[in-house]
C-alpha cells in the first residue's frame, strides 16, 4: 500500500506510536494528530486517503469531526468505548474497530476501504 496516506487521530501517544510504526512497516505513509484542532489543520494542508479516528480526544472529538469534516476521505474509527460503534456509523464513519483488535484485522480493514 505504498503511497497511501493516513492521518491518525489518537491522544494516547504510546498507542498512537505503536499503530503508526505497524502501518509504516506495511508501507503506509502515516501522519498523526493528538487532538481535533491539529487534525483539522493537517487536513487543510494535506490530502489523505484515510482517516483513522479515535472518538475521545481533546478540543474537537472524533464524532464532531465525522459530522463536520465533509470531504470524501474514508473514515475508520478505532475506539474502546462500548457505545461508540453505533454512534460512529450514525455520524458518518465508513468502518469501525475496537482498539483491542488484532493488527492483522486492522490491516485488512484498511485495505478493504
Amino acid at each position: 500500500m505504498y503511497g497511501t496516506r493516513i492521518l491518525f487521530l489518537e491522544d494516547d501517544l504510546l498507542y498512537q506510536e505503536s499503530i503508526k510504526e505497524f502501518l509504516e512497516e506495511e508501507q503506509f505513509d502515516v501522519d498523526t494528530s493528538k487532538d481535533g484542532e491539529d487534525f483539522f489543520l493537517k487536513t487543510y494542508n494535506n490530502i489523505y486517503d484515510l482517516y483513522l479516528l479515535d472518538i475521545n480526544v481533546p478540543h474537537i472529538n472524533g464524532l464532531k469531526i465525522l459530522t463536520e469534516h465533509n470531504d470524501q476521505t474514508m473514515r475508520l474509527v478505532l475506539s474502546s468505548k462500548p457505545d461508540s460503534c453505533i454512534r460512529s456509523f450514525k455520524n458518518g464513519c465508513d468502518g469501525y474497530l475496537n482498539k483491542t483488535t488484532d493488527l492483522d484485522e486492522l490491516l485488512l480493514r484498511i485495505q478493504a476501504l
